[in-house]
């Protein structure tokens, strides 16, 4: 009784980042009703609550009173959805929380669960409803408001401390000294004492303004997002026309017009007007089409400036198959798209041939350089008898280019451990890295990286392929990477390599996205771009969460939300176009053919020790075909000879460009058709992840704690979803024939190689050197 009096109960919002009585929706003493239970020796009870009066998934933490940082224990999540009959209560609570928040004016919740609310659909006219829906919209203006004045008056002292940069900046360069204030590090103590007190000083003001532009810009992003999921949950919602008039419909609709989804702001249609919905006030209450041309052109223009192209949102299927105004049951496929299309598949596949044409002379001289490695392991002695050498990553996943450097790592003998008293990590890889060079005929042995969290060495192997002409010895050899034993690492390359053995769309695919992304620059982590293992597991999210939709295109397999029938064995599902080798049912693979997919109810547990955190372990079930006539099996279902390669390749960039929403989800290889897509609350709630920002996340399908894009820094994400519609709005303009705003001229006679060389044409020099990434492209 003692120790339940001092803990709580709290009703929390899921992924809500605090504890404690304060960031609970309410918390409750663990006292009243409880008794013993004798069969489990545990002690029981009840605490009631009310349901919260707005939507969303709610979960109960458990956690001491006086020491609310450590969760005890949770309970499952709950999902509160409101019904027409919750409607106006719902609202009313809505409006009641707008004109009480005074002491938080910028609070963007209630923006949030008003979109929600507005997504419910309506079947009776309630003029009360009415009122209290369109006082929330007015209410939200006036958080907006609040907002715009917090960033006007954040952006003045922001310049204020500019200004104060460049004098401070002066000063240090008259006394003889230099720091470049282009370096956005946030070590606080890198290279700190050889500086003097002023570029101390000066690097403390540099870090405080750059932190302090990103903060503000994603505040003011932030409330605009919000405010423009009150405007789409109207404007999509038919039922909204029963609540509110015709004509209050219509500004919200135009309003709507003016917001971009890749630079999240609205565009501001006049040049006197502050807000973007000052000038909603001219508005006739008629609205016409020339109202809405007006509205439209001022997105573009805005668009134009800030983006450098105008991005062509049009789905695939209109560009396919063009409405046509005469006759609107009926849609045509468009000759010129399906030529410019099969051009372009063409291209894919004859570049893909032409990189990989040397890979059987590429696989056995890695397979030598693997032997040779392993032979310098056993003859130096600094592991046990029985330690192998295994390659993995890009060189062994079968998503790598031939010029991809050699990465290996050390495979212990069954039984044994890292942490053995007879193996020293780090001075045992010391002592491999000396036999190496002076022994083993490695060349240029690099130890630097033995501290690391996984020590390697990293040397130059002599080719064993080279005939020895044209060059030394040491000028034919290939770059080698060496680590200790990580068997998370093989066991990721053993489930890519399985995916990229299905099909060989999966490779051709990933060698035409890593070359672009490469030549866009935003393929390099130590930049805060993605790496390309990032970009593999966006690929085949892609294909696993996507099927055929009978006309040549894909969709997705489910709604977001996933659809709860397909958990039933008997429910005819879709064939995603590739199997999720994680959550397949590996029995369907033996059924008679023609059988529906079929994927497991809950994952298998295959646990293993994290080799580097102590305190994690890892599932890594995966299936894997155990025979020839398993990966024959998986082949054949999976072949995937009457998809179009450019068509898969443009639905890709249109996915991440427009349709996946990166503020609710997660990209994530456990996206399946009857759970939906993983939620950012999720991972928030279970491991820590930041919510409610529109932020490119990737969750690794083994390591699930960790986020593969995390390298990502300030707008560089922006950057990063940008070039996906550059790239989509460029081959479909292509496609329908448009000009767009690349000053092409006529981009149907461009060949498949020419688009893709277009596509994937080197970034200016000067965007470079910006996240923003605006100007012409």
């Amino acid at each position: 009784e003692t120790v339940l009096s001092k803990l709580t109960l709290g009703l929390f919002r899921r992924g809500c980042t605090e504890n404690g009585m304060q960031a609970s929706i309410v918390s409750k003493s663990v006292l009243g009703e409880f008794w013993k239970d004798p069969a489990s020796e545990s002690v029981r009870g009840k605490v009631p609550f009310y349901s919260p009066r707005t939507p969303g998934h709610v979960v109960f933490r458990l956690f001491w009173e006086d020491n609310p940082l450590y969760t005890l224990a949770s309970g499952p999540a709950i999902l509160v959805r409101v019904t027409e009959s919750d409607f106006e209560h719902s609202v009313r609570f809505i409006l009641s929380n707008f004109k009480g928040k005074k002491s938080n004016p910028t609070s963007l919740s209630s923006l949030h669960s008003l979109a929600t609310i507005l997504e419910t659909q309506i079947t009776r006219p309630n003029e009360s409803a009415a009122r209290a829906t369109w006082g929330c919209v007015q209410e939200a203006r006036k958080v907006l408001e609040a907002c715009a004045q917090e960033h006007e008056r954040t952006t003045s002292k922001l310049s204020s401390l500019e200004e104060s940069v460049e004098e401070l900046k002066h000063q240090v360069e008259e006394d003889g000294g230099g720091l470049d204030t282009a370096d956005n590090s946030t070590d606080a103590n890198s290279g700190d004492g050889q500086l003097s007190e002023a570029e101390l000083e000066l690097k403390e003001k540099v870090r405080t303004l750059m932190s302090g532009r990103a903060s503000c810009e994603r505040k003011w992003r932030d409330s605009q997002l919000a405010f423009a999921g009150i405007l789409r949950a109207v404007v999509t919602n038919p039922s909204m026309s029963i609540l509110l008039r015709r004509d209050l419909i219509g500004k919200m609709r135009i309003e709507y017009e003016l917001w971009c989804p890749l630079s999240e702001e609205f565009a501001i249609p006049s040049e006197t007007a502050r807000m973007w919905y000052e000038p909603l006030r001219e508005l006739p209450q008629e609205l016409t089409a020339d109202n809405f041309r007006k509205y439209s052109e001022s997105r573009v223009a805005m668009q134009l400036r800030t983006l450098g192209f105008h991005p062509n949102t049009f789905p695939l299927e209109d560009i396919l198959f063009p409405r046509n105004p005469s006759s609107p049951g009926q849609r045509a496929m468009d000759p010129g798209a399906v030529s410019v299309f099969n051009g372009m598949s063409s291209a894919m596949g004859k570049l893909y041939q032409e990189l990989f044409k040397d890979e059987d002379i590429v696989v056995r001289r890695r397979e030598m350089i693997r032997k040779r490695t392993e032979e310098c392991v056993q003859k130096s002695g600094a592991f046990p008898p029985g330690t192998q050498v295994v390659i993995f990553g890009s060189s062994a996943n079968g998503f790598g280019s031939p010029k991809s450097d050699i990465d290996m790592c050390l495979q212990l003998p069954e039984g044994r451990k890292i942490d053995d008293p007879d193996i020293d990590g780090v001075n045992s890889m010391s002592k491999l890295a000396d036999y190496f060079a002076e022994s083993g005929g490695m060349v240029d042995v690099d130890s630097a990286r033995l501290s690391a969290r996984i020590p390697i060495i990293m040397y130059r192997c002599p080719d064993p392929l080279s005939s020895g002409e044209g060059g030394d010895e040491e000028d034919n050899c290939v770059e080698c990477d060496l680590s200790m034993h990580n068997p998370l690492a093989v066991l990721n390359t053993s489930l890519l390599r399985t995916y990229a053995e299905i099909t060989p769309i999966t490779r051709v695919l990933s060698s035409i996205i890593k070359r672009w992304a490469k030549a866009r620059d935003i393929n390099n982590p130590a930049r805060h771009t993605l790496s390309s293992y990032g970009y593999i597991i966006m690929l085949l999210h892609f294909l696993t969460y996507h099927k055929r939709t009978g006309n040549g295109l894909v969709s997705p397999v489910a709604p977001p939300e996933g659809d709860p029938n397909h958990r039933h064995p008997n429910v005819q599902r879709p064939n995603p176009l590739l199997p999720n080798l994680q959550w397949m049912d590996p029995a369907w693979l033996n059924m008679p053919r023609g059988t529906p997919y079929r994927e497991l109810a809950t994952i298998p547990r295959y646990i293993i020790q994290h080799p580097m955190e102590e305190n994690k372990r890892v599932n890594t079930h995966c299936f894997k075909p155990s025979t020839p006539n398993e990966a024959a099996a998986l082949q054949m279902q999976f072949a995937g000879q009457d998809l179009s390669l450019a068509i898969l390749l443009v639905s890709f960039f249109r996915y991440y460009a427009f349709e996946f929403d990166y503020k609710r989800y997660v990209v994530s290889l456990h996206s399946t058709s009857s759970r939906g897509l993983m939620e950012r609350e999720v991972k928030a709630e279970l491991d820590g992840w930041r919510n409610y920002s529109a932020a490119l996340t990737i969750e690794d399908p083994f390591e699930t704690f960790y986020d593969v894009a995390h390298v990502l820094r300030g707008g560089y994400y922006h950057r990063i979803r940008r070039e996906f519609a550059v790239a989509y709005s460029k081959l479909a303009d292509a496609a329908a024939g448009r000009q767009g705003s690349w000053n092409k001229g006529d981009l149907r006679a461009m060949s498949g190689e020419e688009l893709i060389e277009w596509i994937c044409e080197p970034i200016e020099k000067e965007r470079e050197e910006s996240p923003t990434a605006t100007g012409a492209p």
